[in-house]
């Protein structure tokens, strides 16, 4: 039936935890940093911020890369790329472990986060409930022009004058997103706790797939072992789709 909106189309939408902190949802940032347009349009490669680990492989990898007899500077560097990915598994489980820890630990106030974030996505999402079954009822016609309304509040410039026009003429959609918008305000510091945890786990990802890509570079150049390659291959694409180390260890039967 018709069109459908959501509090993501207000441009603000909380944290896709689903009360689950046990998966970091990050892609890690390797091979796809974003890519800001240049003044002739095109798209240019933006750096990716590395961590001290991630710069020590890569520096590692260019060692190799640089080096007049690979096969042997891939030999010299073998035992630095299988530490380092030691190292950042090693740290995504302590950093998820301690997430989880604070994700779940009861505070001062007898709730945890994760009670309190159940709480205010509960809140903002009964408010846009609302706002979906008022807006399903509507004429296409109608729902086309609140769906454009619902974009411009998007646009400091179009917000006062597109919530007045939703108050005015679809009070029945326009109170509840102005109520989803209090509770997202209100409840921001939950939100952002939350962020917060989930971005310390998706830089832990990261970390575990630029030393793994590091490493496949260098066995790219070195002529390494091609078995470990592809392991390698596929450990990282586990990663890039939203997996994390443990899930690795899952998978070798550790």
């Amino acid at each position: 039936m018709g069109q459908n909106f959501e509090v993501a189309d207000l441009g603000k939408k909380a944290p896709p935890l689903d009360g689950d902190l046990s998966r970091a949802q990050y892609e890690p940032k390797v091979a796809q940093a974003e890519k800001p347009a240049a003044a002739d349009g095109t798209q240019k490669e933006a750096p990716v911020e590395l961590s001290p680990l991630g710069k020590k492989v890569v520096e590692a990898l260019d060692a190799v890369n640089k080096a007049k007899d690979k096969p042997q500077a891939l030999k010299d560097n073998t035992k630095l790329f299988e530490d380092s990915i030691k190292a950042a598994d090693d740290n995504f489980d302590k950093v998820s472990k301690d997430a989880v820890d604070a994700f779940k630990k009861p505070g001062a106030d007898g709730k945890s986060l994760e009670d309190k974030f159940k709480d205010a996505q509960g809140e903002v999402d009964g408010h846009t409930q609302k706002a979906q079954e008022a807006f399903q009822k509507l004429k296409p016609e109608d729902q086309t022009k609140v769906q454009g309304l619902v974009e411009d509040l998007q646009d400091p410039d179009k917000a006062a004058a597109a919530m007045k026009t939703l108050n005015d003429k679809y009070p029945d959609i326009g109170k509840p997103i102005s109520e989803a918008e209090a509770s997202l305000k209100k409840n921001q510091p939950v939100f952002e706790q939350v962020e917060k945890l989930e971005k310390s786990m998706g830089e832990a990802v990261q970390d575990s797939a630029i030393t793994r890509q590091a490493y496949m570079g260098a066995l790219k150049a070195g002529g390494g072992d091609n078995a470990k390659l592809q392991a390698l291959q596929m450990e990282v694409l586990v990663l890039m789709m939203g997996g994390t180390p443990s899930d690795l260890k899952k998978d070798d039967g550790k």
